[in-house]
């Protein structure tokens, strides 16, 4: 289980953390009743992992369990006048994993992890 991003949560990704160990000691006969899920689960069968090749200033194009077709620009580094350094593309459709929230990146820094997935 993993809800929220940059070590911040909600209420809202609280009270779904508690239904999915509810859902997880109902479903070990630990706890009787029915799960509910309020989320198609995704089954992640390849990940990618970009790292940048440059300092400069990370603009994300999505968020965490955005969807994306093949090809698609997933970011962009720029310099602090905005001009393009590098940008970073989908190999594959897939879905955003997570990222990194810094606005400022070095080179080799983690910037964005995304899979192919399959829904369940």
């Amino acid at each position: 289980m993993e809800r929220g991003g940059g070590g911040r949560f909600t209420d809202s990704e609280v009270q779904a953390y508690k239904q999915d160990v509810k859902n997880i000691m109902i479903r070990m006969g630990l706890l009787s009743g029915e799960e509910v899920h309020t989320v198609q689960q995704k089954n992640v069968t390849r990940a990618e992992y970009l790292e940048a090749e440059t300092d400069g200033l990370w603009y994300p194009v999505f968020s965490a369990g955005d969807t994306f077709a093949g090809g698609a620009v997933l970011g962009t580094v720029r310099d602090i006048w905005g001009n393009l350094l590098r940008e970073y593309r989908a190999d594959y459709p897939g879905i955003i994993l997570y990222q990194t929230v810094g606005l400022g990146v070095k080179t080799g820094d983690l910037l964005i992890a995304y899979g192919e997935y399959v829904d369940r």
